[in-house]
């Protein structure tokens, strides 16, 4: 739908849709990007969602719900789709790594399937990018360096810091981080995500079970260690890091918010 919006494109739809196939037993048309089809468009089309031949589905794809015009979405049925569990995402990513004889560490499959976000495809064009852009093995410092992705262990280390109330070496690492170039605020975004699970897993323990599903044991182990660090401080410096984070996305110096952020809540009388 983002280049095939318009009426007319409806209308070619509904005359395609009104012949039976010749061969199998349905047709089937998929919209994609839903969302970017006009309101003309949307009109068009509501006739043969309402009255669709028996021998027809059509599927609207869209990652903005929000934007379908109620008349239209109100005559589909919904179907949230999920992400993907990380340890499918992992499993996966090896399958393809053996049968490419793709040379790859754990860390570093680790690192694509956590950076895919639930998503098969991203993982998969991720795992594609690294094997035509390095001649060795795949490291987690590759992936790094050259998609500016950033490792587990980069994040667990300065969250560790910051849990234990060191600002020196919390705003040591960052330092180091932004000039070795890296994508900084990537990093805020994952520390955020990293943090969170480190309090959930302090107030609630519980939620383990969700997160086994999410995360590589040994990343488990140490965010269950985290958690122990955790104080009810610690909420609050969260609370910053999300406000200095939504500043850093539009900022031509988005590591100045990190650091006040740091600087403001990493004092020893919190400890």
């Amino acid at each position: 739908a983002a280049s095939n919006r318009g009426i007319d494109e409806m209308r070619d739809l509904k005359e395609n849709a009104r012949t039976a196939p010749s061969q199998l037993k349905r047709k089937v048309f998929i919209i994609d990007e839903a969302h970017m089809l006009t309101k003309e468009a949307g009109n068009a089309l509501l006739k043969i969602l309402e009255e669709p031949p028996s021998h027809v589905t059509i599927i609207l794809a869209t990652t903005e719900l929000e934007k379908i015009p109620p008349t239209v979405a109100s005559r589909a049925q919904h179907f949230q789709m999920k992400r993907a569990p990380l340890k499918e995402i992992i499993n996966k990513l090896k399958k393809i790594a053996s049968a490419e004889k793709i040379k790859i560490s754990e860390d570093a499959i680790d690192l694509i399937a956590s950076s895919a976000d639930g998503s098969f495809r991203d993982a998969e064009s991720l795992l594609d990018q690294m094997a035509s852009l390095t001649s060795s093995a795949i490291t987690t410092e590759a992936i790094e360096s050259i998609l500016g992705k950033i490792g587990f262990s980069r994040v667990s280390e300065l969250a560790e810091k910051i849990l234990k109330n060191d600002l020196e070496a919390s705003i040591k690492a960052l330092s180091e981080t932004n000039e070795n170039g890296y994508n900084i605020v990537e990093l805020m975004k994952d520390l955020i995500l990293y943090l969170r699970k480190v309090a959930v897993l302090k107030y609630n323990p519980a939620i383990k079970i969700i997160f086994e599903r999410e995360l590589a044991s040994d990343h488990l182990k140490k965010i269950e260690g985290h958690s122990k660090l955790f104080l009810p401080n610690h909420l609050e410096t969260l609370k910053s890091l999300i406000k200095a984070y939504s500043q850093m996305r539009y900022s031509s110096f988005p590591i100045i918010p990190f650091e006040i952020a740091l600087i403001e809540n990493i004092k020893p009388s919190k400890v």
